[in-house]
């Protein structure tokens, strides 16, 4: 038989609103063989999670460089300022960058009208940092508290933009070109932050990788996109603040939650034990938390465009939460075996008390990776409003495990926090069960069964591997992490590999086979 012939053809724009007004839309000539090519979708992930793996290993790699320029007590000062900035951040975007990421159609003006009130919320909230940082000052007594909490305070004016930037080039599926944003602004924010604590300028420096990667994001967003803000007729942004209100409430009631205990550990221990303490907490956060700002924006659009098809929405999220788990347990199994030799050999002796509070927020991270992807799909549902409770009540949840278990160290905190994770995953999955999809704990579990058993054999070779070297070499810090992690991976791979070939009736687990084959065949 002859070469079959392939002929172009073109993709048809299928506008969900962008080229109304001036964004530019991927409209490009695809060559298909076969009558196949990448989905958006697809081809999103591969460049979001490429994207993350980089921001992952760069984030880990300036953490070791910069916690041998800095002190714990610096990095603690710079961790309960945005503890509250984060705060700010969020009632001035007020949800309306979600909103335009998931509205049914979007005109010029809505999007013009969301920058305007975005900006107003980014100077009230500017004026409420001036308000609140003589007496925050005051509860922390830290040198240099003030002067670093307005510094940060004034990345709220640089927001309104970028925010909105950013969902616009999600909402069009332009998941490589935000990827290659990420990665240029921490590129640059991170060689900024190492210059300057290299002259000493302590926690000032990671204010200024602030500042650094929020211009290069507002530059490459222009370059980009052809949308510059007009004044608009506010009308048409009443819609996305319908919206945008259980958003921003939710956002605010979540991230609260997940700031508070910095708040009150760095108020009731200090900024040096909160500077361990978010050392291990950042560390059991990598996966879960690269896998929220990137693969989870993705699955939010996946999941919204097929919310009114059932059978497609259980199918899609099952397969994600399996493949999600599957690519990033491994991790916090490693973390677990050998996360304080790591935290001592990396980052120093001086860093050492992180170690267990490390090891002790890993179960809770593995439930955060779930919780990320019932998330995407319970926002997509439209239940919006109910995340309001589950989120008052993990916030309530921090409050009494802070103040109860803060009197017993810094690990009794971190037993407290992870098992925080645990409710809260329990609670998204009651209110996963309540919506009209009807997804079961059980089900979930299923989903995410081939996941367990592999970190369960990477738990038990890692345990016995780091301990076999330890016995051969006491001393040796790098023998240990090396033969436990090696461990971990070689048998993950080893046992989620037999899965994939043996377990054909497992529908999730058989997805993920046939995309990474997919992906190494094309």
């Amino acid at each position: 038989m002859g070469a079959a012939r392939t002929t172009p053809r073109r993709t048809r724009q299928r506008g969900r609103g962008g080229g109304r007004f001036g964004i530019q839309q991927a409209s490009e000539v695809r060559v298909r063989r076969s009558g196949e090519r990448l989905s958006p979708t697809f081809r999103g992930a591969i460049w979001s999670y490429a994207g993350s793996l980089y921001l992952t290993g760069g984030q880990f790699v300036l953490g070791v460089v910069l916690a041998r320029l800095l002190r714990p007590a610096e990095f603690g000062l710079f961790i309960a300022v945005t503890a509250y900035t984060s705060l700010l951040l969020l009632v001035a975007q007020f949800g309306l960058p979600q909103a335009v990421l998931q509205a049914r159609s979007l005109s010029r003006d809505a999007l013009n009208a969301a920058f305007f009130l975005l900006t107003g919320f980014a100077l009230v909230c500017f004026g409420c940092a001036w308000i609140a940082v003589i007496p925050l000052a005051a509860v922390y007594r830290a040198p240099g508290f003030a002067t670093v909490f307005l510094c940060m305070a004034g990345t709220l004016l640089l927001t309104p933009y970028t925010s909105l930037g950013l969902a616009v080039l999600r909402r069009e599926m332009r998941f490589d070109e935000v990827a290659r944003l990420d990665i240029s602004a921490f590129s640059m924010s991170a060689a900024s932050a190492v210059l300057a604590a290299l002259v000493g300028a302590g926690a000032y420096s990671l204010v200024l990788a602030a500042f650094v990667s929020m211009a290069i994001k507002a530059a490459g967003i222009a370059g980009r996109l052809k949308w510059r803000p007009q004044w608009p007729r506010f009308e048409d942004g009443w819609t996305l603040l319908k919206y945008a209100r259980f958003a921003a409430i939710n956002s605010l009631i979540s991230v609260s939650g997940n700031r508070v205990d910095n708040m009150m550990v760095g108020g009731l221990l200090g900024t040096a034990a909160l500077g361990l303490y978010n050392r291990a907490y950042s560390l059991a956060r990598i996966p879960p938390d690269q896998f929220g700002e990137s693969i989870g924006p993705l699955l939010l659009g996946s999941f919204s465009r097929i919310q009114n098809d059932a059978a497609a929405s259980r199918t899609r999220f099952f397969e994600a939460v399996g493949g999600v788990t599957l690519l990033t347990w491994p991790f916090l199994v490693a973390l677990l075996v050998v996360g304080p030799q790591v935290i001592a050999l990396l980052y120093g002796e001086a860093w050492r008390g992180a170690g267990l509070p490390l090891q002790a927020m890993i179960g809770g991270a593995a439930c955060l990776v779930v919780v990320s992807t019932l998330r995407g799909l319970i926002n997509a549902q439209g239940l919006v409003a109910e995340l309001v409770g589950v989120n008052l009540w993990t916030l309530g949840a921090t409050v009494v495990v802070v103040i109860g278990l803060s009197p017993y160290g810094l690990t009794a905190v971190a037993v407290g926090i992870s098992l925080r994770e645990a409710f809260m995953c329990t609670l998204m999955l009651r209110l996963a069960r309540r919506s009209r999809l009807g997804i079961a704990a059980g089900d979930v579990l299923y989903a995410v069964l081939p996941a367990l058993i592999g970190s369960s054999a990477a738990l038990l070779a890692g345990l016995i591997a780091a301990s076999v070297a330890h016995r051969a070499e006491p001393a040796s810090t790098v023998l240990a992490v090396l033969a436990g992690s090696g461990a971990v991976f070689v048998s993950y791979a080893a046992v989620v590999g037999l899965l994939m070939l043996l377990w054909k009736t497992h529908v999730p687990l058989v997805g993920v086979r046939d995309r990474l084959l997919g992906l190494v065949v094309r």
